[in-house]
């Protein structure tokens, strides 16, 4: 079987995530990822794992494929965060 470790083609981009009237809206941070197989995708803020509870969602979606030599398959992780409040600014990974 072929694997390769992932390699992260895009840090997860710069995002506001609140101020006084954006509570309660949903943020969404994207990485994109290329990996041989799949990869399983855990986010943190700062050093700390991010619990997959009501406030924490998480996609993996497939992305369109670009002849890539080396047969690596392209994702795009999706982190959402419900009811966004100011206790939520932070360095997500």
């Amino acid at each position: 079987s072929l694997t390769d470790p992932p390699e992260i083609v895009r840090d997860p981009a710069y995002a506001k995530a609140a101020t006084d009237s954006d509570r309660f809206l949903t943020a969404e941070l994207h990485c994109r990822i290329s990996a041989l197989p799949k990869p399983t995708v855990q986010w943190f803020k700062g050093s700390d794992e991010l619990p997959l509870i009501t406030k924490y969602r998480t996609v993996l979606n497939d992305l369109p494929s670009t002849s890539s030599p080396q047969l690596l398959f392209t994702y795009d992780s999706v982190l959402f965060i419900a009811n966004v409040t100011k206790e939520d600014h932070g360095i997500y990974l």
